[in-house]
């Protein structure tokens, strides 16, 4: 179960304030992998960075960030899978205000030994206007995000295929390790998917000042005008519409349904977050059961704090239908 799709906390640190990044920056697909500078090595690690000829997933993280810390198990997994096909984790994280301090990103480190078996390196941190932290590292400037956490891939040839979320890159991996992929390719996709975000951002402002056909018209656009949108996307438009403090009539809910039921399908089913947001939308109509068993997949597919929450949100629809 890939843990570090489902949980919400995501959704609330990074989008409910609708801070989904404009990547305006100069990073792109198909670019050469810019120099890393490693200060020092937090586990394993000590290689040449950017080899020809291996594979590197470069992971930003810290020690406060909870979607980084569920994603560990999977970036674990993955260094597992393709070790053998020279393929090369590396976590890095540098200090901030937050409290990930080198002492204590290297204690967390020694005791989420199990958790996070792949390299990690501790950087140089970026100072602006006062502060500090990896949402600032030199990589993240030039592609245009801030948000934790954010992978970069680079492939054999040490160019740049995939930039963003980690919690969908497994497609991406895969090809690259097998050689089953264009730069043209993953460059359309990845515009797509950044354009998909910014009517996102659109829709987001709409529902905001209570303008339902403007976010409908935004929505429909989301879901017909691109060739790729990232799961993510999907997600955060279903939760909005599931949240909306107002009146959802027939086509906004509609918007919601088709969104999380399109990343359902790229996800393939296996992402809790997505079960429990449609159990929130049959909610909206009254359709209790189809709420309870929906919020049953994600219960069955969670656990941490999300499965907990997933529970109370199953107790709500059950006490509904009484």
């Amino acid at each position: 179960m890939k843990r570090y799709q489902i949980l919400f906390l995501f959704v609330f640190l990074f989008f409910i304030e609708l801070k989904v990044p404009a990547q305006t920056g100069q990073l792109m697909i198909g670019d050469k992998a810019p120099e890393l500078k490693i200060e020092q090595w937090l586990k394993k690690g000590g290689f040449k960075l950017f080899e020809k000829g291996k594979v590197y997933l470069v992971d930003m993280w810290a020690t406060w960030c909870v979607p980084c810390i569920a994603g560990m198990p999977h970036m674990s997994d993955l260094q597992k899978k393709y070790a053998a096909k020279g393929f090369e984790v590396i976590g890095i994280t540098s200090d901030d205000k937050y409290g990930n301090s080198f002492e204590n990103a290297r204690k967390f480190v020694s005791k989420k030994d199990s958790l996070m078996n792949y390299n990690v390196a501790w950087v140089p941190a970026s100072a602006k206007d006062s502060q500090q932290g990896i949402w600032l590292h030199s990589w993240m400037q030039q592609a245009g995000f801030g948000n934790l956490p954010t992978s970069f891939l680079i492939d054999r040839n040490g160019e740049i295929v995939y930039m963003g979320d980690p919690a969908t890159i497994d497609k991406t991996v895969e090809e690259v390790i097998d050689g089953h992929y264009t730069i043209s390719q993953l460059k359309e996709q990845f515009i797509s998917g950044i354009e998909a975000e910014n009517i996102l951002r659109k829709f987001n402002q709409a529902l905001k000042a209570n303008q339902v056909d403007t976010a409908v018209s935004y929505g429909r656009r989301l879901l017909s005008k691109f060739s790729y949108v990232r799961p993510n996307t999907y997600l955060i438009t279903g939760w909005q519409v599931a949240h909306y403090q107002g009146t959802v009539d027939e086509p906004l809910l509609q918007i919601g349904f088709d969104a999380v039921a399109r990343g359902m399908k790229q996800t393939n089913f296996t992402s809790p977050a997505f079960f429990d947001v449609i159990a929130a939308l049959y909610a909206i109509k009254k359709d209790y059961l189809s709420a309870i068993i929906a919020e049953k997949a994600a219960i069955s597919l969670s656990d941490g704090e999300m499965k907990k929450n997933n529970e109370k949100n199953l107790e709500k629809y059950l006490l509904l239908i009484n």
